[in-house]
């Protein structure tokens, strides 16, 4: 490499002239033109194509229509090396393509069906017949004890056409001819084609196949069809006319008779196979029908006749035909009878508990078969499963669900109170606004029983037991009288008992013992009070300690009798209530000298 002073180009020149006087010896514009012009010959002579070829790759990668034409030539075969080799770019397209046809069957759900409307129908159509086809193969099962001469010709003729008996005896017995059919465009409403049965007089199959459009439209507007809803049938005097759609055409059959449903399927498929084959006529359909000839061969297969045979069955097939039809109709009427049966036994034992107090049915129901009674029911009411109308039922049949509440219904408070008091023989009860009044003659210990439970039941305030008359009191009478007559005697300033009371003494604890006993049964209490006393003489302090001290010994002697020693109370109380007021003799004094005994019975 040179230096920079060997060049001379390079090193300005002192004496050259400045800027300011630069414009003075800029060259000439014809000067540099013609520079310019000589450097891209020299450039096209150097480069030539290769530049062009720059020059043209720069422009296609820079402009995105070129760009995208040259990987679009490339796309088919780089994703097919691609699927070759893995499984990747199938599962990077996967979701985008789930995304796409998500978004067009939502958006246009009618363009998709129109698509599979071809592959669909056949799919569907061969899952249906096999199922027929395994229906008819059970029919056939049943029919093979037939040997009359007709089923015998019908055994040969399925051989021979290789259908299973069940479905040659069902063409048989059907009686049915297609006189006509139509095939017209679903969009414009005109013929492609028409078949016609032969000695069947019919009108302009132009003017037929308008007016169908023109009924089904009518038809559409008049109910408020939807989009995809059209008319299927109707019927004309003894005429049927059966409707097929496909998405650009439309099956019409004119039949006189009862046809078939197979028939339905035969022209299903029949359609289907014209609108794969005639896909493209019918959505570029300009008014051309001539196109559609091809179209005859697949529509012939639905102009089809049945005959019924006239002659009568026979009588063995006639006789198995009213059986299976007694059986079936005996059945029905059992079902029927039972049924009856059932709901009248239910109503009766709805009835039933709705009749006893304490209980209040609010609904019945029927799940699963078997009835639901709901309600309430008092803890004292009579048990529902109990009744002789459930007994019928059963448990299987009808479930009882109560929930406990207490009734104050007069009838179950009056019902309520017998079960609960049980009044004995010769005593009856009565309720009326809250009073329960009884009546009649009844002992102690029922009286007891009652007074202490009759306000406890629910829907009572007061009972009421002045018309009882109390048998116990007599016997408790007489007996307290009897006791209350004895008076033992004692000597002078003792507490020593006079000599010969013993018998008194014996009779006086029978009878204390029976009193005790009698009061314990009958739940009365009591209590004997046993009073001392003495005579006059004597300080009053000594005396009430005295008085005291005999009526303890009165008591000592009857609990060593036997008598029971809660029931007594000794008391004393001295010379202040003497039997003889003025003691003027030993006599007097000596009836002073005593013990009195009180029987206390309640009130």
């Amino acid at each position: 490499m040179q230096d920079d002073d060997a060049n001379p180009e390079l090193h300005e020149d002192p004496d050259a002239p400045s800027d300011a006087g630069a414009e003075d010896a800029a060259p000439e514009p014809e000067t540099t033109d013609r520079a310019a012009g000589e450097l891209e010959t020299v450039r096209s002579l150097l480069l030539g194509p290769e530049w062009e070829r720059v020059v043209d790759a720069r422009r296609r990668f820079d402009d995105p229509t070129s760009h995208a034409a040259e990987v679009a030539k490339a796309l088919p075969a780089a994703v097919a090396i691609r699927a070759a080799q893995d499984e990747a770019l199938g599962a990077a397209l996967a979701p985008t393509i789930e995304d796409s046809l998500r978004t067009s069957v939502r958006k246009h759900p009618q363009a998709i069906v129109d698509a599979i409307f071809p592959v669909m129908g056949p799919a569907i159509r061969r899952s249906v017949a096999d199922t027929f086809l395994r229906a008819i193969q059970g029919l056939n099962e049943a029919l093979e004890q037939s040997l009359t001469l007709k089923g015998l010709g019908w055994r040969i003729e399925s051989w021979r056409t290789g259908r299973p008996f069940a479905e040659v005896v069902l063409l048989h017995t059907l009686a049915f001819r297609v006189e006509q059919v139509f095939l017209i465009h679903r969009e414009t409403g005109l013929l492609l084609q028409h078949l016609q049965a032969d000695s069947v007089a019919g009108q302009d199959p132009d003017m037929v196949s308008g007016m169908l459009t023109a009924i089904q439209d009518f038809v559409k507007d008049s109910f408020k069809a939807g989009g995809n809803e059209s008319l299927n049938s109707m019927r004309v005097g003894t005429m049927t006319v059966w409707i097929e759609h496909s998405p650009h055409a439309i099956l019409a059959t004119a039949i006189r008779g009862t046809p078939p449903q197979s028939l339905r399927a035969v022209m299903q498929e029949s359609l289907e196979r014209v609108s794969l084959q005639m896909a493209d006529s019918l959505e570029d359909f300009q008014g051309d029908a001539s196109v559609f000839a091809a179209c005859r061969p697949e529509l012939e297969p639905v102009l089809v006749e049945q005959r019924r045979d006239g002659k009568a069955r026979s009588k063995r097939r006639t006789l198995l035909a009213w059986l299976l039809i007694g059986i079936v109709l005996g059945l029905l009427a059992w079902w029927a009878v039972a049924s009856y049966v059932l709901r009248r036994d239910f109503a009766a034992f709805v009835r039933a508990v709705e009749q006893q107090p304490g209980i209040l049915v609010t609904r019945t129901d029927k799940i699963d078969g078997v009835y639901q009674v709901y309600g309430l029911r008092d803890p004292f009411a009579q048990d529902p499963t109990a009744l002789k109308e459930y007994e019928l039922l059963g448990p299987a049949r009808v479930h009882v669900r109560m929930e406990q509440h207490q009734s104050s219904e007069p009838a179950f408070v009056l019902y309520k109170s017998r079960n609960i008091l049980k009044p004995p023989q010769g005593v009856t009860i009565d309720f009326d606004s809250g009073v329960l009044k009884a009546k009649g003659s009844t002992s102690n210990k029922w009286l007891a029983f009652a007074r202490a439970r009759a306000l406890l039941i629910p829907g009572v305030t007061q009972f009421n037991d002045d018309a009882v008359v109390n048998t116990t009191l007599p016997a408790l009478t007489d007996l307290k009288a009897k006791i209350e007559a004895r008076k033992p005697r004692f000597i002078v300033n003792t507490t020593d008992l006079s000599p010969g009371q013993d018998g008194m003494f014996r009779d006086l604890v029978k009878d204390i013992r029976s009193l005790v006993k009698l009061a314990e049964e009958e739940s009365v209490s009591l209590r004997v009070e046993l009073m001392g006393h003495t005579d006059s003489t004597g300080a009053e302090a000594k005396n009430m300690r005295l008085s005291m001290q005999r009526a303890q010994q009165v008591a000592a002697v009857l609990v060593s009798a036997g008598v029971n020693n809660d029931y007594l109370t000794p008391l004393g109380v001295g010379a202040t209530d003497p039997v003889v007021a003025a003691e003027g003799t030993d006599k007097d004094r000596e009836a002073n000298r005593r013990v009195n005994i009180r029987v206390v019975l309640p009130r």
